[in-house]
């Protein structure tokens, strides 16, 4: 089976207010890594992008200046196995 059925090109975007100096995107798909989101001026928001991304469910959350965890009102919510709620995403 080729690697390319099993991952997909992915990109989230989000607004915090007030502007944070620093988010990460972090999710289970990768032991919850953290990954650099980029400040675009024109939208006034994070993004991230990612070319070759798992595909399936995954639980993921924000980290804003490196100290607190946050979720997106508008993405679906999910509580992890420690009873942490996460957003869900489906890829």
């Amino acid at each position: 089976m080729s690697s390319d059925l099993l991952c997909t090109y992915l990109k989230v975007s989000a607004y915090f207010e007030p502007i944070p100096v620093h988010v990460d995107f972090v999710c289970s798909s990768d032991g919850w890594k953290k990954h650099a989101m980029i400040y675009d001026q024109e939208q006034k928001k994070w993004v991230i992008q990612f070319d070759y991304y798992p595909r399936g469910k995954h639980q993921c959350k924000f980290c804003i200046d490196g100290y607190l965890w946050k979720c997106l009102d508008n993405l679906p919510k999910a509580y992890d196995s420690s009873g942490n709620e996460n957003n869900e995403i489906e890829v």
